[in-house]
């Protein structure tokens, strides 16, 4: 028994002596680098060589460079002189260590970054990976600039509507030339760069906000301002300020419009009911009209009435015929947008949405813009044609090349001809995730030239309204 006994002490013993240490390249080919501090029993993982971590930090024209491996942050102090906008840091790394940036900086060689347009931006991070590649650790990149803030403007004060109330904003580009890095600058720093308008006329302050990392100034509460005051830009950082020197007006933006929450593809406009126009920025005191017109039916002007500064409304009349209309937006004599709409309280109504006369890789990005009012094209010319409504594939299905389009008339008085459709899909519609059919149709050469309606004709229906204006053909 003692015998057994003193043989399995012995083996015990002999496994004690034969245990192998953890091979600390190994476990940091698996584990996390906080693992591998822990494994190493200290504070700081600069000690576990070959494992790709960060030696130093030397960046030009800095007063000082604090990096802390464990929170993984690199803080950069600049002096009141510093004026750029863009710094070079070098790094010291471990034997087979690499860099791996964002795509925005720019790796000038293996251990040289160049951080560009550091002012006023979120901080940046990197990345030190291990030579094997499988484990890394992320740095963030803060600056701190001493000396006073200055800033200019590089933009209007451009005055744009919007959607909530009090339905307009006002926004304009920044240059932050000194006194603010990186926001925040350094690490746990809850100093934000805030700004205001100041009416120069009546000294009232309305506050704004700065846009990290756009750069922008932001004023959403435009309900003190006015067009004819002159105003002065502030921004406080921390306990730093500036005025700006420039005295600006708000600049109005070019109006924009169109029918708010209609979609041309598949609605029509209706009879004797309110149409909202969404856009602006629209004026109180402005006269805002809308004209109706088409090759088929007489003009009309209809009063568009002032709702805010991003809303105007307008209503077709009852007698109004159905069909395709070129609706167009005036402010005072000043066309602001034009738009093709079919008009009818019929839910059944078709039509055509629009004529091109090339084949775009994206035709849908040209239906936002009007087609031209002389339309023509060449004998044995192709005739590019958006059916109304749009005839759509599947969610996420692929083209169909014999998916079925309506056929293509075109009348001259007496004179009518039929074309057959090839059909195209815009690839580009809803991102990519459906695809919207058109037809191409090929004038035929023995064509004789004229004036032609364009209308589409359906197997099982009537045919459509035609085209708001005639097809010319030479």
């Amino acid at each position: 028994m003692k015998n057994i006994l003193y043989l399995t002490c012995l083996g015990f013993t002999f496994l004690l002596f034969t245990c192998k240490k953890p091979d600390v390249d190994a476990v940091g080919k698996m584990e996390d680098l906080d693992e591998v501090a822990k494994i190493e029993g200290t504070s700081k993982v600069d000690s576990v060589k070959n494992l790709g971590w960060l030696k130093n930090v030397k960046v030009e024209g800095a007063t000082e460079v604090a990096f802390d491996t464990v929170e993984r942050t690199i803080a950069i102090t600049l002096p009141a002189t510093f004026t750029k906008d863009t710094l070079f840091l070098d790094f010291e790394l471990y034997e087979g260590a690499t860099l791996e940036l964002n795509s925005w900086h720019k790796l000038i060689t293996a251990n040289r970054i160049e951080l560009s347009h550091f002012r006023g931006n979120s901080p940046t991070t990197f990345m030190v990976l291990s030579q094997d590649k499988r484990v890394g650790k992320t740095y963030m990149i803060y600056v701190e600039c001493t000396g006073p803030l200055n800033a200019s403007l590089t933009s209007d004060l451009m005055l744009h509507p919007s959607r909530a109330e009090p339905y307009s904003s006002v926004q304009a580009s920044l240059e932050l030339n000194s006194g603010v890095g990186t926001i925040p600058e350094k690490p746990g720093s809850t100093k934000r760069l805030t700004s205001k308008l100041i009416d120069l006329g009546s000294g009232r302050p309305v506050q704004g906000m700065y846009g990290v990392p756009v750069r922008t100034f932001f004023l959403e509460n435009t309900t003190p301002l006015n067009l004819a005051s002159e105003y002065a830009l502030e921004l406080e950082y921390g306990e730093k300020k500036f005025v700006s020197p420039i005295r600006k007006k708000l600049v109005r933006a070019t109006p924009i419009a169109a029918p708010y929450e209609l979609n041309s593809l598949f609605q029509a406009l209706p009879l004797n009911r309110e149409i909202l126009l969404d856009g602006g920025y629209f004026l109180s005191d402005l006269n805002y009209r809308i004209k109706v017109e088409s090759d088929f039916h007489p003009s009309m002007w209809l009063a568009a009435n002032y709702k805010n500064p991003s809303m105007l409304s307008f209503v077709l009349p009852s007698e109004t015929a159905d069909g395709s209309y070129l609706i167009s937006l005036y402010e005072g004599e000043s066309l602001v947008k034009s738009f093709i709409f079919n008009v009818s309280n019929a839910a059944n109504t078709k039509g055509i949405r629009k004529i091109l006369a090339e084949s775009l890789d994206c035709p849908s990005r040209a239906l936002r813009e009007a087609t031209p009012r002389n339309l023509t094209f060449q004998k044995g010319q192709a005739m590019y044609v958006d059916p109304f409504p749009a005839i759509l594939g599947g969610f996420y299905a692929s083209f169909d090349p014999n998916k079925k389009l309506p056929d293509l008339e075109l009348k001259n008085g007496q004179r009518s001809v039929i074309l057959k459709a090839k059909t195209r899909a815009d690839g580009c519609y809803a991102d990519g995730t459906v695809q919207l059919y058109y037809g191409e149709y090929m004038i035929p050469t023995s064509m004789a030239p004229g004036s032609y309606e364009a209308r589409l004709v359906y197997p099982e229906d009537p045919k459509s309204v035609p085209f708001w204006t005639l097809i010319t053909i030479h």
